[in-house]
């Protein structure tokens, strides 16, 4: 079967569908009597260009004249140089004068009129020109939080979110913020605001939350912040940390720290009972868990189910036991794994993997058999079996290339075939450019024989090659997908030649885009395989555009030409089957809707046009269409098809000689929730009606009711009723009765000793290392214990109840001019009670400098900042601090001497510290001045040569 090379070249020609001639510069001249002026008509820049205008004077006068240029330009514009240009020119002379124009930040897109008048000394106008100046549409706006991360001490408390939004770019712009954090089921509950944003502008948003019992459970969480443009585009993210700084509360594993609520814990078992009073029972059990150990953790996955009477044996399938320590693991059980060939059944495979280095080695070896039971075995691997070793490095470190290498050798006795073979996938360039360009390219070689009564000649070479580009330049979006593999290549794609190109581009608020793709697949067995003889081809042409027709709905519209060629085998696979093919051109139009308070919305898809077929004689119409609605707690689909959409559609009509194709259905569901969200209910109906399998419909409802946080009791019930070809009337009906149990959490072993830190926290005032007279109670003072924060209560202490046995970090950061000397101390008792005592702090500040000789010195970079400056006291108090962009730095010292250093082990090449020791003494509650260090570069060896004569 050949391939359709109109669609090769149409591939090619893609990308030249954009090439635009540039077009010249037009001039204006203005003539006025025995003066003119002649200008560049238009010029063209972007905010924070300079752009050029050259404006050429003419006299016909008899006398030289004398006069200025006088510039008129709209609001952020700035003329460089004078706008009141004074000039003279002779008697019948030209002369030509170059205008720089300087568009600022604030400059709104657009065309707007430069106004050039040319007067005499009396200011009286000899002549004039206009030229437009068109600014480019930019768009840029960008989002961040005012503080990164905000703290929570008790219910009622007020949480506030403020996020800085700017528009950057030259034109108004209606964007909308959505923000989302835990809400009380483990999920999320989400907000949004809408708004518009003039050119250059900017606003601070509150969002406001008030904490409750269920956020005061956690130990900290995140609340994220989404930006979009009115197409739904995203512009940017923030994310804030929320931290419980609850003088009193107790330890939370940092990895299991969602809501507490049932169903969504990670650790769970689930059992159901279907139709458990029929003649047809069944059960089904699934679960799985996650636990720390004292060194690694343990994972753990569970489904069994059983038909028929209780004595019958169950299968399980997805059932595995993982355990993992020092980044070495194992597992065993049902092994699944999506590799170049699909490898599902019961093995072993073991690992390494070192997440910091990106270093990842897996092997496996499983047995074709999917019921970990063994009910369908058969002896000596009868089922086949895959043997696999994968390697990926370098993953997710911008400055290397990321590589995935796989080795497969696979017997599979119901194809008789063997085979191996080893894919490798790479990076062409580094991770760190990702975000403009990315090419990976694939290649993979392979030999495969059949398993039986195999020759010499019955080998087969194979392989399979790709590459795939990713590039975002200049708002030119390409992805191009390409993807080759021969007849006989063991993996999954074999036979298969893959062709996908897309390039899209925004034009102002629309989104147009061009695409391409065609997919042929033919593969080759050495035995015969009726149920894998499909060879087709198809591809698929189309020009789209995507535009808002209000800030709530949009839409798209696609223009599209389709070709499918194919072999289908029906009944007899002996039987020969004709070469099939379709043509279509349509039409697909699609409207997307949402209300403003983004509760409600809706999408209603059209599709329409003529197809051609090689089995039925003249042209046929389509016409397909798609609506849904969404609103809250309630959901809506229809759908309807008249005609045939596909190939194997058309080749189902024309074998069954059916005519008139069609497909109508309908479906609508319901969720509610009722006593605080601890019963929840469902129901739904559907209604489908084609012209393959007739009428059928389906009811279902399901009730769930939360007896405890962990345990909840569950009732499904479903009705469904077939009125087709084989089954007139035929009804079934399916009950459902389960249990939900969440586990315990793996907070850790049971073994594990646990115990509870009190702090006292205090301000010493006569700097004496105990609590004594004159010395007051640190109240709403944050303290640190590792790294959860506290605020103390209004009696300066903070608990820290059931932590884990072992040494327990305690800082206090600078407040109020009191800080306190990190220390660390064990826990290995029920209570631990320690004293802090907050000692009177004052700041150093300080800077550094360069100093050197342009002519002499080295060429340097000189930049100030990141340099790290460390103080030490004599009593072993360390502290250090970094150099911001003016080479300044602040330090939080207590009263004492110190000796200030700068690191010398990171100073730039050629540079050197005049003097990297210094001494200072800081007192309390005051700003005290640091030392400079003078940084000094090191001079070139001018080599002097001296000459004389002979």
């Amino acid at each position: 079967m050949g391939i359709h090379y109109l669609h090769i070249l149409l591939t090619v020609s893609l990308f030249g569908l954009f090439a635009v001639p540039a077009s010249a510069v037009q001039q204006q001249t203005v003539m006025q009597g025995a003066y003119g002026l002649v200008a560049d008509s238009l010029v063209t820049g972007t905010n924070g260009d300079i752009v050029g205008i050259t404006v050429a004077l003419e006299s016909s006068a008899s006398d030289t004249v004398k006069g200025s240029l006088r510039i008129v330009v709209p609001m952020g514009v700035q003329v460089l140089g004078n706008r009141m240009r004074e000039l003279e020119l002779a008697a019948a002379g030209k002369r030509y004068v170059p205008i720089k124009l300087q568009l600022g930040a604030d400059a709104a897109a657009g065309e707007y009129p430069v106004i050039i008048q040319w007067t005499d000394v009396s200011g009286q106008v000899l002549a004039h020109v206009q030229t437009t100046l068109r600014i480019q549409p930019k768009r840029s706006v960008w989002l961040q939080a005012l503080t990164a991360n905000e703290l929570m001490r008790q219910v009622g408390d007020s949480l506030s979110i403020r996020v800085l939004i700017r528009n950057a770019g030259n034109t108004q712009e209606r964007v909308r913020l959505v923000i989302s954090m835990p809400n009380q089921q483990g999920g999320r509950r989400f907000a949004a605001k809408d708004l518009e944003l003039g050119a250059a502008g900017d606003t601070t948003l509150v969002f406001g939350y008030v904490i409750d019992r269920d956020l005061i459970r956690l130990e900290r969480f995140t609340v994220n912040v989404v930006g979009m443009y009115s197409n739904d585009e995203i512009f940017g993210n923030t994310t804030i940390s929320v931290q419980n700084a609850s003088a009193n509360r107790r330890y939370e594993d940092p990895l299991h720290t969602s809501v507490p609520v049932w169903s969504y814990q990670r650790n769970y078992a689930t059992f159901i009972a279907r139709n458990p009073f029929s003649d047809y029972p069944s059960w089904q059990l699934n679960g799985q868990g996650s636990y720390q150990l004292a060194q690694g953790h343990l994972d753990f996955s569970t489904f069994a189910y059983q038909w028929g009477a209780w004595r019958n044996t169950p299968i399980l399938n997805n059932t595995w036991l993982n355990v993992e320590q020092d980044n070495k693991g194992i597992t065993v059980g049902n092994i699944t794994e999506n590799l170049e060939t699909f490898v599902n059944g019961r093995g072993v495979k073991v690992y390494f993997s070192d997440s910091l280095k990106s270093e990842h080695i897996e092997a496996g070896f499983v047995d074709r058999t999917f019921d970990l039971l063994g009910s369908d075995y058969r002896p000596a691997f009868g089922n086949g079996f895959t043997a696999y070793l994968r390697t990926r490095l370098g993953e997710g470190i911008p400055e290397r290339k990321r590589y995935v290498g796989t080795a497969i050798y696979e017997r599979l006795p119901f194809e008789n075939s063997e085979s191996i073979l080893y894919m490798n996938s790479f990076d062409v360039l580094r991770q760190g450019l990702q975000n403009k360009v990315r090419l990976v390219a694939d290649f993979g070689p392979a030999l495969t024989r059949p398993l039986y009564d195999a020759k010499d000649g019955d080998y087969q070479p194979a392989m399979a090659a790709g590459v795939q580009l990713q590039a975002n330049l200049a708002q030119w979006m390409i992805n191009s997908t390409n993807y080759y593999s021969t007849g006989y290549y063991p993996g999954i794609r074999r036979g298969a030649l893959q062709l996908n190109q897309r390039v899209t581009h925004p034009v102002r608020r629309a989104n147009t885009w061009v695409g391409y793709s065609l997919y042929q697949y033919a593969p080759k067995y050495f035995e015969n395989q009726p149920f894998y003889q499909n060879d087709f081809l198809t591809s698929r042409t189309e020009l789209g555009i995507s535009f808002p027709l209000t800030d709530f709905l949009s839409l798209s519209v696609v223009p599209l030409y389709e070709y499918e060629e194919g072999r289908y085998y029906f009944g007899n696979g002996n039987q020969t089957q004709p070469d099939m093919s379709l043509r279509t051109y349509r039409l697909n139009s699609t409207l997307n809707w949402r209300s403003r308070n983004h509760q409600q919305y809706a999408y209603l898809q059209m599709e329409g046009g003529r197809m051609q077929s090689s089995l039925t004689a003249g042209g046929e119409w389509q016409l397909r269409a798609n609506l849904s609605y969404n609103y809250a707690w309630f959901n809506f689909n229809a759908n309807l098809q008249r005609g045939n959409f596909s190939l194997i559609e058309a080749a189902n009509n024309w074998y069954f000689g059916r005519a008139g194709a069609y497909r109508t259905g309908a479906s609508a569901s319901a969720r509610r929730e009722f006593m605080a969200k601890r019963l929840q209910t469902e129901a739904g109906i559907s209604y489908y009606s084609d012209s393959f399998s007739g009428q059928n419909w389906m009811g279902n409802a399901r009730v769930q009711y939360a007896v405890t946080p962990k345990t909840a009791f569950f009732f499904l019930g479903q009705l469904y009723r077939y009125h087709t070809p084989y089954y007139a009337g035929f009804s079934n009906t399916n009950i459902q009765l389960g249990i939900h149990q969440t586990l315990p959490a793996g907070r850790g072993t049971l073994v594990e000793k646990r115990g509870s830190i009190e702090l006292f926290v205090y301000r010493d005032v006569n700097n004496n290392g105990i609590f004594d007279e004159g010395d007051i109670a640190a109240v709403n003072t944050m303290v640190m214990i590792n790294q959860a924060v506290f605020i103390t209560g209004n009696d300066g202490k903070a608990t820290y109840r059931r932590v884990p046995y072992g040494p327990q970090q305690i800082s206090v950061p600078v407040q109020q001019g009191w800080y306190a000397p990190s220390a660390t101390v064990e826990l290995g008792s029920k209570w631990l009670r320690a004293t802090v005592g907050l000692q009177q702090a004052g700041s150093v500040r300080g800077s550094i400098r360069y100093q050197f000789d342009n002519r002499l010195s080295f060429e340097v970079d000189a930049v100030l900042a990141g340099f790290t400056v460390v103080a030490k006291s004599t009593t072993g108090y360390t502290a250090r601090a970094v150099t911001d962009n003016q080479g300044n730095y602040v330090l939080f010292l207590p009263t004492g001497s110190y000796e200030v250093s700068i690191v010398e082990n990171r100073m730039p090449q050629h540079v050197y510290v005049e003097t990297p020791i210094q001494h200072i003494a800081v007192e309390a509650n005051a700003i005290n001045t640091g030392p400079t260090f003078v940084l000094k570069v090191e001079e070139k060896q001018v080599e002097v040569k001296r000459f004389s004569s002979p």
